[in-house]
């Protein structure tokens, strides 16, 4: 097996009963780590869960519509079950939020480097700074005026976060908006969010050797869809959790601005 084909059995098999996947973990220190961040995340989801406190007369309303049901409604069942998983995730939901289940910068890392050979180098540039910065992000309450905003971009960047909220879908807000470095590279990044969805604009300077070719270039892994273009001098990425047509169209719509921006730089 690959590691990809280990990555994937990791969370469907007990490592330790499953000799192949042993002796992969064995001589793998990539997947290795990556099984100890699930675990460490797993322990907290654990810990999260055993201190979420549910309604007092949960156990016994469960109990009293499943009698009043009978055995012979297996809908019913699984409404319950799910209406059940639903009040204990909102819980564990609030820990997220409040910092109790954030993963461990390692366990970013680890997270990073699992995903990262899926998709080719060029593209991986993106990728990688937008789980950084975007996904492993604590956000605002209030959405940050434009001002705000502006002032941490600066203003020769300025017209990206107009162009920006112009073309995400209508309830996406741009909620940041920054100049960011990632192991040594620069970005320019502006994020719009909807709930737990997220769209990044990264802009990166050309290194030695990159190059994208002409028009769009595109890109998967997981949820994360990715549409590229390069400019003579940079790097132009939108991912999303948009579906791959409307994160190209998206990226399609913004080019111009995203050009004259870049020109005048």
């Amino acid at each position: 097996m690959n590691c990809d084909q280990i990555v994937e059995l990791l969370d469907l098999v007990d490592s330790g009963e499953n000799p192949e996947v042993s002796r992969h973990l064995e001589t793998c220190e990539a997947c290795s780590r990556i099984l100890r961040s699930r675990i460490a995340l797993r322990d907290r989801l654990r810990t999260a869960a055993r201190r979420t406190e549910t309604p007092v007369d949960l156990q016994a309303r469960i109990h009293r519509s499943i009698a009043s049901e009978g055995r012979s409604s297996p809908v019913r069942w699984t409404s319950l079950a799910l209406a059940a998983a639903i009040l204990l995730t909102v819980g564990i939901t609030g820990w997220y939020r409040s910092g109790h289940l954030r993963l461990t910068p390692e366990s970013q890392e680890a997270y990073i480097e699992s995903i990262a050979p899926r998709v080719t180098p060029i593209m991986q540039v993106g990728l990688t700074q937008h789980v950084h910065c975007a996904v492993f992000r604590r956000y605002p309450a209030e959405q940050p005026p434009v001002p705000d905003l502006i002032k941490d971009l600066g203003p020769e960047y300025a017209a990206l976060i107009p162009a920006m909220q112009q073309h995400v879908p209508p309830d996406f807000r741009v909620v940041m908006a920054h100049l960011c470095t990632r192991q040594g590279r620069k970005y320019v990044h502006v994020i719009a969010r909807h709930g737990t969805s997220l769209i990044s604009l990264l802009i990166a300077k050309k290194e030695a050797g990159e190059q994208m070719g002409s028009g769009l270039d595109t890109a998967a892994v997981q949820r994360f869809n990715i549409a590229a273009f390069e400019t003579k001098e940079y790097l132009v990425y939108l991912v999303s959790d948009m579906n791959r047509d409307e994160n190209v169209e998206t990226l399609k719509a913004m080019a111009p601005q995203i050009q004259a921006t870049l020109k005048q730089t």
